[in-house]
């Protein structure tokens, strides 16, 4: 389920943000908009680990997951050295 598209600039008002390195990423919501997809996509339980409000994110699958967001409208905040490691 696609999120509605945001009529803010993504520029300024990141949704998600993105730490990690190695193996394990944590994708933390910023916006109400976020939590609503993590709630509808990634529901915590058996097979979703949550980090407090972070979903923790095995490195093989944090592509997809970073790109799924973005198609459906969510704006990534990553830090630099996720930035290195995934692009």
């Amino acid at each position: 389920m696609p999120a509605e598209p945001r009529p803010h600039d993504h520029r300024n008002r990141p949704d998600f943000s993105l730490y990690g390195s190695g193996t394990v990423y944590l994708f933390g919501p910023l916006s109400d908009t976020a939590q609503a997809w993590l709630d509808a996509h990634c529901p915590p339980g058996a097979d979703h680990q949550y980090l407090g409000q972070k979903l923790a994110i095995e490195f093989r699958c944090i592509e997809d997951i970073i790109h799924l967001a973005i198609r459906d409208g969510l704006a990534p905040a990553a830090t630099a050295s996720a930035e290195r490691s995934v692009n």
